[in-house]
């Protein structure tokens, strides 16, 4: 009976399982869980450096940004994305991602967020 038990357990879980799949969600079990939080807050351990304060997003590295530049740096504030930004300028999704790459290369940043609030610090101090 004891294995009876635990095979109709086995199948109740492979249940859930399918159900929370077939929803979209991850299935996991707590012990994978709890080896992958490990592993994350390893990692995290690891690289402090990600997570340091933006000290070097400088509002005076967006004096070498062209006008068309800095418009689209103030759409990625708007959290636009860049097929809005085309849509919005009249320019091709393509010519919005070159525009990205210079910026992110002249004002030494690294993402969108640190575009957008690079934007807003400097907003913020022009008005």
């Amino acid at each position: 009976m004891r294995g009876f038990f635990r095979f109709a357990q086995g199948v109740e879980q492979l249940i859930k399982c399918i159900r929370v799949v077939d929803r979209g969600e991850i299935w996991l079990e707590a012990e994978i869980t709890t080896l992958v939080f490990e592993e994350v807050f390893k990692r995290f351990r690891q690289r402090r450096d990600v997570f340091q304060p933006l000290t070097h997003l400088s509002s005076a590295k967006l004096d070498i940004l062209s006008p068309r530049e800095m418009q689209i740096l103030e759409l990625i504030s708007h959290s636009m994305t860049n097929e809005e930004i085309a849509d919005k300028l009249f320019i091709s999704s393509k010519t919005v991602k070159t525009h990205m790459r210079n910026i992110f290369l002249k004002a030494d940043i690294r993402n969108r967020v640190e575009a957008a609030l690079l934007y807003t610090r400097h907003a913020m101090t022009s008005h």
